[in-house]
């Protein structure tokens, strides 16, 4: 009987410590022209590094993405650049953040990058900063293909399948669209 007790206040215990180190997330969607704005730098390039790394005093992992810039749409950062990335694995030790990218080398990308206090660039919005550039094999023409986050709108908005704004576009038409926005933006 005395045990009893006991177990339950170590068990109420071991609850609260745990509970202390849970924290929540809240992943908001930002639209297309906002996503333009806040971007320090947007570049169109091909990964030729991704080596997964522990965190300053091993608190985690994290990735370090090295970016072979082919065309800045918007600054520039210098013809490669080298980012952290949330996540990785090293061995048997994983890490995952939701909505934050994973990428392999020799993909084609456009990152719309931004920069913290130290100077340091991060791909802007976790995901909502990263489109991927694909080939359409039937007609070699290359595309870009919208992340599942970003909206078209800054109302927020129902995500619908199969819904046209949402299909992958032409990169030409992509970049148009950037400069566009970013017309847009300089007009105001």
């Amino acid at each position: 009987m005395r045990q009893r007790p006991a177990a339950i206040l170590m068990a109420a215990f071991l609850m609260t410590a745990g509970f202390k180190a849970l924290s929540a997330m809240t992943y908001v969607s930002v639209d297309f022209p906002t996503l333009v704005g806040q971007a320090h730098a947007i570049a169109v390039g091909r990964v030729v590094a991704v080596e997964p790394r522990w965190r300053e005093g091993r608190r985690g992992i994290e990735t370090a993405l090295t970016l072979e810039v082919v065309q800045y749409l918007k600054g520039d950062l210098g013809r490669t650049v080298t980012l952290n990335v949330p996540g990785g694995q090293m061995g048997r030790y994983r890490s995952v953040m939701p909505g934050a990218p994973a990428f392999t080398e020799g993909e084609e990308i456009v990152l719309f990058l931004t920069a913290d206090a130290a100077r340091t660039p991060h791909v802007l919005g976790l995901g909502q900063g990263v489109f991927r550039i694909m080939t359409d094999r039937l007609r070699g023409a290359r595309l870009v293909v919208p992340e599942i986050l970003a909206s078209a709108q800054a109302a927020p908005t129902r995500i619908v399948r199969g819904d046209s704004t949402r299909r992958p576009m032409p990169l030409d038409q992509f970049v148009s669209t950037v400069r566009s926005v970013l017309a847009q933006q300089a007009g105001r």
